[in-house]
C-alpha cells in the first residue's frame, strides 16, 4: 500500500476547491476480486485516516487503466472518498488510437456490466465503504459506462458523472437510472452532438431524475485530460473537476 498526495494536487491542476479544507493524504493499492468467475484487478485509493467514506466507481477512457486515471483516483480520494478505478481491459494499456479502438471494441458490454456490478460488490466488502453511498464517474468510453453502471445497479448508484461519454435517449434504457446525473460535455465534440446530449437530459428530467448538464462551448472531446495535447483546456478542466466535486459532495455526502 502506498501513501501519496495526488500528483494533480501537487501540480495545482485542481486548485479550484470547494472550501479551505486541505486535501487529505491518501493510501492506494492494487486489489483483486472476482467478476463473472474471473479474477480481476483494480486500483483502490482512499483517505489515509481511518473512517467511513462514500465510494466511487471510476471508469477509464479507451486507453485503459493508465497513470492519469490512477492520479484522478488519488485526487478524488483526497477529497474524502473510497475510489475503485476498475480495469476493464485486464491489464492492457495503450497510447495508440488504433489499439485503443480495438481494445474498446473487443471488450464485451455484458462483461463490462458484470465488472461494474462486481466492483460495487467489492466496495461493499470494505469496512471503510460498506453501507455508504456509491457513485460512478468516467471519461469518454468510461463516461458511457458510468451511465451503464447507473442503469445496471439502479438504486445502488446514488450519483453518476458522465464526462463526454455517449449517452442514450431511449426511455426504456433510461428507466432503470435512479441516480442523480451530472453530464459534462464539449460543445465542439464531433463524436457526441449537443442535440443528443440535450435529448438525454430531457428524457431524464421527464422521468423525474435529478440531472445537471454542463456544455463547454469551445471544448472538444477529452478536454479534461492533459495528455490530450491538442484538445486539453485547463480552465474548463478545472471547472469541470470543481463541478464534479461539488456534485459528489451534494449527492454522496449530503
Amino acid at each position: 500500500m502506498k501513501t501519496s498526495l495526488s500528483l494533480f494536487l501537487a501540480l495545482g491542476l485542481f486548485a479550484t476547491t470547494l472550501d479551505a479544507k486541505p486535501a487529505s493524504k491518501t493510501v492506494s493499492r492494487t486489489v483483486t476480486y472476482k467478476s463473472g468467475g474471473e479474477d480481476v484487478s483494480a486500483y483502490l485509493a482512499m483517505p489515509e485516516a481511518k473512517g467511513k467514506y462514500p465510494a466511487v466507481i471510476m471508469i477509464h477512457e479507451w486507453w485503459g487503466l493508465n497513470d492519469w486515471v490512477k492520479q484522478m483516483a488519488d485526487a478524488l480520494a483526497a477529497e474524502g472518498y473510497v475510489v475503485l478505478a476498475v480495469d476493464l481491459y485486464r491489464g492492457k494499456v495503450t497510447t495508440s488510437p488504433q489499439d485503443a479502438q480495438a481494445l474498446m471494441n473487443g471488450t464485451p458490454k455484458d462483461r463490462v456490466a458484470t465488472d461494474l456490478k462486481s466492483a460495487y460488490a467489492y466496495l461493499e466488502t470494505l469496512e471503510e465503504a460498506k453501507g455508504q453511498k456509491v457513485g460512478s464517474v468516467g471519461w469518454c468510453m468510461g463516461g458511457s459506462y458510468s451511465l451503464l453502471a447507473a442503469r445496471e445497479l439502479g438504486e445502488k448508484i446514488s450519483a453518476s458523472v458522465i464526462c463526454y461519454g455517449r449517452v442514450s435517449q431511449d426511455k426504456a434504457e433510461l428507466s432503470s437510472v435512479k441516480a442523480s446525473v451530472l453530464g459534462i460535455f464539449g460543445g465542439k465534440d464531433r463524436g457526441i452532438p449537443v442535440e443528443g446530449v440535450q435529448a438525454f437530459e430531457k428524457e431524464l428530467k421527464a422521468a423525474g431524475r435529478d440531472v445537471e448538464l454542463k456544455i463547454y462551448e469551445n471544448a472538444g472531446h477529452a478536454f479534461m485530460n492533459p495528455n490530450n495535447k491538442a484538445g486539453y483546456i485547463e480552465a474548463d478542466a478545472k471547472d469541470a473537476w470543481a463541478r464534479t466535486l461539488a456534485f459528489f459532495k451534494k449527492t454522496l455526502k449530503g
